[in-house]
């Protein structure tokens, strides 16, 4: 069986990061896999570096420029055509060949497989990791500024895709409810991610209570309404701040002379940072959250979490077996976490160091949803069904 695995990028985000994650993992359990990604401009090299186990293959355009330069001109006339897409339409075309499975994980990428699916002998899979209902909402209210006609797409999309994962009931509500795509093509598999051996924390020696978060350096994560909860907290508690951004700069920079507040920058190794924490934190008011692999892994860690009610943290945070709950999810009031009930919480867990460590035992119990090696198993079982339906015999 062989996969090709296309993406747009591969910066830091919760979609490349699981796509290398799984091509390291079907290549471990035997399947010939090579990575695509459209755009060699955009690449977190602290992340890939990590994985060159796996192989890339970093699609460029000559004279680049020019063909961008083009492609904004005639989307400001309203000319529904991209000539980089449509250039990278035949470099997939070329390479796809001897391809079983061709699976995709961004819409943009997606669309674009459609437009050579007649030309191809793969079968296309497509992971949804969120786009689709920002691009949506954006497509209603007017606001759509990569591409046009997103209508025509989605029906091009659901005409040609032949199975579709998702990670979150929501996602799975937009595709039957929006796109009319059949149940039995869609599949919800929770991103895998490794086992790590990582010790529960226990209670720090130097009695400091350190709570933490990871996340893209974006507003609408929450890191504002985390600093000033935090703030209200006794003074033995530091707070660690992982990810970086022009918006995480001018936070840093207005809290220079908070020695409590570390903000580290990015770092590819999330786990690392988790290890010094005690409570790992996510109040994000983003709209479209779906299944954040931070949150993934601070479970793995043996982390309580406090996160927003969005997508499905509530169900990640939920050990199977016992319905008991790895930490708090936080209502949200006008669009907003409910800053309150945040502080609330967080007081609570520095309050009850017991409490905390149950918490952090169900976190482990937790993760294992998350398992890698049932999440490649899955995949595996997703390309032959899909395979079968080709060929008489595997």
């Amino acid at each position: 069986m062989k996969v090709l695995i296309v993406t747009e990028t591969l910066n830091e985000g919760g979609a490349e990061l699981f796509l290398l994650r799984l091509a390291r993992g079907l290549i471990t359990a035997g399947v010939e896999v090579q990575v695509v990604s459209l755009n060699s401009r955009f690449e977190n090299k602290d992340i890939t570096s990590l994985y060159r186990d796996v192989p890339i293959n970093r699609f460029s355009l000559p004279f680049f420029a020019v063909i961008d330069f083009f492609d904004k001109t005639i989307l400001r006339l309203g000319i529904d055509f991209s000539l980089r897409y449509f250039l990278q339409g035949r470099q997939l075309k070329k390479l796809s060949k001897g391809f079983d499975i061709i699976h995709s994980h961004y819409i943009q990428v997606d669309y674009l497989i459609t437009t050579i699916r007649k030309e191809i002998t793969c079968r296309h899979i497509v992971t949804v990791h969120g786009d689709y209902s920002s691009q949506y909402d954006s497509y209603r209210k007017g606001e759509l500024r990569l591409w046009l006609r997103l209508d025509k797409k989605l029906k091009q999309l659901n005409k040609y895709v032949e199975q579709w994962v998702v990670l979150s009931e929501e996602q799975r509500n937009f595709l039957k409810e929006k796109m009319t795509t059949p149940g039995e093509r869609i599949t919800k598999v929770y991103n895998g991610i490794y086992a790590y051996e990582t010790d529960i924390n226990q209670e720090n020696d130097d009695g400091i209570f350190t709570i933490g978060m990871v996340a893209r350096g974006t507003q609408q994560k929450g890191w504002q309404l985390l600093i000033d909860t935090f703030l209200r907290l006794p003074a033995n508690c530091n707070l660690l701040l992982v990810g970086r951004g022009e918006y995480l700069d001018r936070l840093k920079c207005n809290y220079s002379d908070e020695k409590r507040i570390l903000f580290t920058g990015f770092q590819a190794d999330t786990v690392s940072m988790m290890r010094h924490m005690d409570v790992f934190v996510l109040p994000t008011y983003y709209p479209f959250e779906s299944l954040p692999n931070v949150i993934s892994e601070a479970l793995q860690c043996g982390l309580p979490v406090v996160a927003t009610d969005v997508g499905e943290i509530r169900q990640m945070i939920t050990d199977a077996e016992t319905g008991n709950e790895a930490g708090f999810v936080i209502k949200t009031k006008d669009r907003q976490p409910d800053a309150e009930e945040l502080y609330d919480r967080l007081k609570y867990l520095y309050d009850h160091p017991d409490e905390r460590m149950k918490m952090a035992v169900t976190a482990k119990a937790a993760s294992k949803k998350f398992d890698m090696e049932k999440c490649i198993a899955a995949y595996q079982q997703l390309y032959r069904k899909q395979l079968s339906l080709n060929f008489s015999e595997m």
